[in-house]
């Protein structure tokens, strides 16, 4: 039986210290890798995999100082018992590893690392070459493994963080999907989870950590099945996110979780634990979500796309069977892709239906914020479409996005930016033919598809 280890997090934000141990104050799920998944990762990428669970750990419960506003700075000090101390001591690796965070995160992050037993590695039964995939359980996930597979016919492994239990439903998308072109597709779940959690009101709500852990877990595997890359399923709208505001680019305010440049950033880092070369690659890139979607349904799989879940809110913060919330960005995004693809979405599934019948108490206080940003995003698009003027910050986003490593022009960036809000002029027109009164917000002016 493997030795439990030890996770300790301090910060000022804390009352007192916390020393958290694996089986009893969280469940990770590395060493079911080996038992039920006969994927038995190295030495190296087993304390990966811990580290970044650990950091995952600290920005849940790490509150940000509201002293210092929405977005303020933690200082986090984080200790991690380990198999290999002094490789992750070393000032190359710890140099690595703050480059990863420091994208994602505003935060001032400090490690230490305890010497841990070792568990022993297994002989692999996965010897055949695979193409290793991040895999949600989102529309996304859903569009990039069909459009993976109709490009390459090479069998797959998806790789899941399970924060939850759904493997019903994964094994469902995984399965029809499989069925459909007679691909081998292989779903890697592995647990990553709080034992007894706080209550999410006493948690940080910004979490902006939890891409680290998850394309952490498909490096790691990548690694130990001798795969050279790992597929990322996010559109290119997603991955470069352009924030709908200024403000949204700054400190926590900032989502940057398939960035091109953390991409590379986790790619140098899996790549110096693995000793070779690992890349993180984004084939839905060039593509908005509505385009990727289509996939779905031209290869008649609407009912997978139906039956996945793209809320933000889900599943810490969503209670009942809707298990979206129909107004958060997430869910935006997908009403928005879901239509413009043509798929009859089940309304039932949202707890708020922007697009049929709704209280005109939604109206009153923030729960909207997340539409009005849109709408003024699609306005701004727009606007550039039209006079050639970009909105404020976009060309020192896109810049800052570091896609042109991923051999993206700002062209491209651009016609992609333009095709995506003309998809959403299309959908507020017709909302307006339904006199929707968020719809009638923006002037009925459509752009020339």
């Amino acid at each position: 039986m493997a030795t439990p280890y030890r996770i300790t997090i301090k910060s000022p934000e804390l009352r007192h210290d916390l020393e958290l141990i694996n089986g009893a104050n969280f469940k990770l799920g590395d060493l079911d890798l080996d038992r039920i998944f006969q994927v038995s990762l190295p030495k190296d990428e087993r304390d990966l995999l811990r580290i970044l669970f650990a950091i995952y750990l600290a920005d849940r419960l790490v509150r940000r100082p509201r002293r210092r506003g929405p977005i303020g700075s933690r200082e986090i000090e984080l200790g991690v018992d380990v198999a290999h101390p002094d490789f992750w001591s070393a000032a190359e690796t710890l140099s690595m590893l703050h480059d990863v965070v420091s994208r994602v995160s505003n935060d001032f992050w400090s490690f230490s690392f305890r010497p841990a037993p070792a568990v022993t590695q297994q002989l692999s039964l996965l010897n055949d070459p695979c193409v290793v995939c991040l895999y949600s359980g989102g529309l996304d996930s859903a569009s990039g493994l069909v459009h993976r597979i109709l490009s390459d016919r090479t069998p797959v492994l998806t790789v899941t963080a399970a924060h939850q239990s759904f493997r019903r439903r994964l094994r469902y998308q995984v399965g029809e999907i499989s069925g459909r072109f007679g691909v081998s597709i292989r779903p890697i779940i592995c647990r990553t989870r709080m034992a007894h959690p706080p209550k999410f009101s006493q948690q940080e709500k910004s979490q902006r950590l939890r891409g680290v852990l998850f394309l952490g877990l498909g490096g790691a595997i990548a690694s130990t099945v001798n795969a050279n890359a790992v597929e990322v399923f996010e559109n290119g709208i997603g991955a470069i996110n352009v924030p709908p505001q200024v403000g949204m680019m700054l400190g926590a305010m900032a989502t940057r979780g398939c960035n091109p440049g953390f991409l590379m950033a986790m790619g140098r880092l899996i790549s110096h634990v693995a000793g070779r070369r690992i890349e993180y690659k984004l084939p839905m890139l060039r593509a908005t979500k509505a385009e990727a979607v289509r996939l779905l349904a031209e290869a008649g799989l609407q009912e997978v796309a139906t039956k996945t879940v793209s809320c933000a809110h889900w599943p810490l913060r969503n209670e009942g069977s809707q298990q979206q919330c129909g107004i958060c960005f997430s869910c935006l995004g997908r009403r928005q892709a879901m239509m413009s693809a043509g798929i009859d979405d089940r309304l039932g599934s949202y707890q708020i239906d922007l697009f049929g019948q709704h209280s005109k108490a939604l109206y009153e206080g923030r729960k909207l914020f997340p539409l009005k940003a849109c709408l003024l995003q699609v306005v701004a698009l727009r606007h550039y479409c039209e006079t050639g003027t970009p909105p404020t910050g976009f060309y020192q986003h896109i810049e800052d996005s570091e896609v042109a490593s991923f051999g993206m022009n700002m062209t491209e960036v651009v016609d992609l930016h333009k095709r995506y809000a003309v998809e959403w002029e299309q959908i507020i027109a017709a909302a307006q033919k339904k006199n929707l009164e968020w719809a009638n917000w923006v002037k009925p002016v459509s752009l020339a598809a």
